[in-house]
């Protein structure tokens, strides 16, 4: 998996198709930012597709980096790190907003799916504290 100047999204070509994997630990509006402007420039912007070709390794590189790709060729997977089940068991503004991003992005002609990577229960614990109050002196 090849970097792109964005860390949270990466390209590959895995199985048959070639994959833009958008990864996170919380569905935000970010995680919709991230794959729309990622398949936007992808598509949109020659610069990109060369500065992206230049990271890739020579199996995967685009034949033809100034020609515009096809998007029903490309498969967006959205990653989210969590032990839920998906989408089913997110919370409801999450749900929203991952129903748009796919939403937006099939409309552009991509295949889109989600993907869950299980996370080690030691890892998902979260413990909150209490910042401690500041005791003036009298």
């Amino acid at each position: 998996m090849i970097s792109t100047p964005n860390p949270s999204v990466a390209w590959t070509r895995l199985r048959r198709a070639p994959q833009l994997h958008v990864s996170c630990r919380k569905v935000t509006e970010k995680i919709k930012d991230r794959g729309f402007v990622a398949s936007e420039a992808f598509i949109g912007d020659a610069g990109f597709r060369h500065r992206l070709n230049d990271k890739l390794p020579d199996a995967s590189k685009l034949k033809d980096a100034d020609s515009r790709p096809d998007p029903s060729e490309y498969k967006i997977v959205y990653e989210i790190a969590t032990n839920r089940n998906l989408p089913g068991e997110l919370p409801f503004f999450s749900k929203v907003t991952l129903k748009n991003a796919l939403k937006q992005l099939k409309t552009l002609n991509f295949n889109v799916s989600l993907s869950a990577i299980q996370v080690d229960p030691s890892l998902e614990v979260k413990k909150k504290y209490k910042p401690k109050k500041d005791k003036k002196a009298k």
